[in-house]
C-alpha cells in the first residue's frame, strides 16, 4: 500500500512541478511587463515636464501615456499579483506533496526495516532453537539413552537420573526413540554390510568379532534398515575399538546421531525441587 501511495505522490509532484514552472515563468513575465510599462510612464512624465512646446504631436503621445498609466498600472499590478499568488499556492501544494512523500517514504522504510528485523530475529531464534534441540538430542542419544540398556541387553522402560544435591531430576523414556534418520541409517548399513563381507568368507573368527557379527545380524532388517529394540540399544552402548573395527565404530556413531524421536516433548522430562523434602515440580522446557 505504501509503495502505491509513494508512486501516486511522485506523479502528483511531477504534475505540480510542471505547473509551478509555468506559473513562475508567467510571474516573471508579468513582473517584467509591469516594470517596463512603469519605466515607460516615468519616461513620458519626465519628457512631458521638460517639453517646451505645448502643442506638438509628441506632447499628445506623452500625455496619453501618462493618462493611461493609472488604468494600465491597475491591470498590470493585478496580473502580476495574481501570477504571484498562483505561484505561491502551487509552491505550497508542491512542498505539501513533497513533505507527504517524505513522510510516506520514512514510514515505508521504517516498516521495511521492522519487517526485516522481524524476519532476521525469527530466523535467528528458530535456528538457535533447532541447533539447541539437535545438540540436546545428540547428547541424549549418546549419553543418556544407552543407559536404558541393561548389562544383559534388556531394555528398560525408563531411567531416572538425579543430581548429587537431589534437587534436579532427568527422566528419560525409551518410547521416545522411535525412528532413525534414513540417510544416516543407510550409511550405517553400508558400514555393517562391509563388516559382513569381511567375515563371511572366514571359517573362524574371534569371539568379539563373532559377537558383533551375531548382534548386527539381529538389528539389521532389509525393509526398515534397522530394528529398534534391545539389540540395537545394546549395540549402541558397546565400547567398540576404533582400530579393530573402524567400520562398526563409524556405523555405531552414525546410528547414535541418527536416532530421532517422533515427539521430542515426550522422551525426556525434567524435574526440580527447592529442597530434598519438597515435592518435585516438572519444568515446562519443551522436552
Amino acid at each position: 500500500m505504501a509503495k502505491n501511495q509513494i508512486v501516486e505522490l511522485n506523479k502528483a509532484i511531477a504534475v505540480s512541478g510542471k505547473k509551478l514552472a509555468k506559473l513562475k515563468k508567467a510571474e516573471v513575465t508579468a513582473r517584467k511587463t509591469w516594470t517596463r510599462e512603469y519605466r515607460r510612464f516615468l519616461k513620458a512624465a519626465e519628457g512631458l515636464a521638460n517639453l517646451k512646446k505645448r502643442k506638438t504631436k509628441k506632447r499628445g503621445t506623452l500625455v496619453n501615456i501618462v493618462k493611461d498609466w493609472r488604468e494600465k498600472s491597475f491591470a498590470l499590478t493585478k496580473a502580476r499579483d495574481e501570477a504571484r499568488q498562483s505561484m505561491a499556492e502551487e509552491e505550497r501544494n508542491f512542498h505539501m506533496l513533497e513533505t507527504k512523500r517524505q513522510i510516506f517514504i520514512a514510514r515505508h522504510e521504517e516498516r521495511v526495516k521492522a519487517d526485516d528485523e522481524l524476519v532476521k530475529q525469527t530466523f535467528a531464534l528458530s535456528c538457535a532453537v533447532a541447533r539447541a534441540l539437535d545438540e540436546r538430542n545428540s547428547y541424549l542419544n549418546s549419553r543418556v539413552f544407552p543407559k536404558l540398556v541393561g548389562k544383559e541387553g534388556n531394555l528398560k522402560s525408563q531411567i531416572t537420573i538425579d543430581s548429587s544435591d537431589g534437587l534436579r531430576r532427568v527422566v528419560a523414556m525409551v518410547n521416545a526413540i522411535s525412528r532413525i534418520d534414513v540417510d544416516l541409517a543407510a550409511r550405517a548399513k553400508e558400514k555393517i554390510e562391509e563388516f559382513f563381507s569381511r567375515f563371511q568368507e572366514q571359517v573362524k573368527m574371534d569371539s568379539v568379532a563373532q559377537m558383533f557379527y551375531e548382534l548386527t545380524r539381529k538389528i539389521l532388517v532389509e525393509k526398515t534398515s534397522f530394528q529398534i529394540g534391545p539389540d540395537l540399544y545394546r549395540f549402541l552402548s558397546l565400547d567398540i575399538d576404533q582400530q579393530s573395527f573402524p567400520g562398526l565404530k563409524e556405523a555405531q556413531e552414525l546410528l547414535i546421531n541418527g536416532l530421532r524421536s517422533e515427539k521430542s516433548s515426550s522422551y525426556v522430562r525434567l524435574y526440580e525441587r527447592e529442597g530434598r523434602n519438597n515435592p518435585w515440580k516438572r519444568l515446562n522446557v519443551g522436552g
